[in-house]
């Protein structure tokens, strides 16, 4: 029985939370995150072998957006060299949070393969003019596209036989 969760979904107007029975007050660990009133909240990598093309899918909060934002992406490989940087171009943000699209062709990805996992890292800054006003970095992700013609599945261009297998010796 949680008293606090019970009284809360009671609550209303002429009720009071019974305090005394918190009197440790918090008593698990707390983060308080900081941020600015525009952010880049969430980041998703779409590849495409046959496009040649990687799109990110980039949420961003803002709060009483002023001026023109750009969107700046850049991409390293697995010893931090940068590999790719693209940018959307300017844009006004709309106010809460709206998912925009980022995207750039990429002739010669090394592609993510079952036997070689090739992993990148993607960042994506927030600009207004010269000033970052905020980052999200270190989404990892690999290069790759799947696929069906028929009955054959296809890998990253080449065709790829795929046998289950019980992981698990569940019989």
């Amino acid at each position: 029985d949680d008293p606090l969760r019970y009284q809360v979904r009671q609550l209303n107007a002429a009720s009071r939370l019974p305090m005394y029975k918190w009197s440790m007050g918090i008593t698990a660990p707390v983060s308080i995150i900081a941020r600015p009133q525009q952010a880049v909240t969430y980041l998703a990598c779409v590849t495409s072998y046959r496009k040649k093309r990687l799109t990110l899918l980039v949420d961003v909060d803002a709060h009483r957006p002023q001026g023109n934002y750009i969107l700046e992406a850049v991409v390293t490989d697995s010893t931090g060299h940068e590999v790719l940087r693209f940018s959307a171009p300017p844009m006004l943000l709309d106010e809460g949070v709206k998912t925009y699209t980022l995207s750039a062709a990429w002739p010669n990805p090394v592609c993510w393969e079952l036997d070689r996992p090739c992993l990148y890292k993607v960042s994506v800054a927030l600009k207004q003019g010269r000033q970052v006003r905020s980052r999200l970095g270190g989404q990892p992700f690999g290069f790759r596209e799947i696929w069906t013609e028929g009955n054959k599945l296809y890998m990253n261009g080449h065709l790829s036989r795929w046998r289950l297998t019980d992981l698990y010796s569940t019989g």
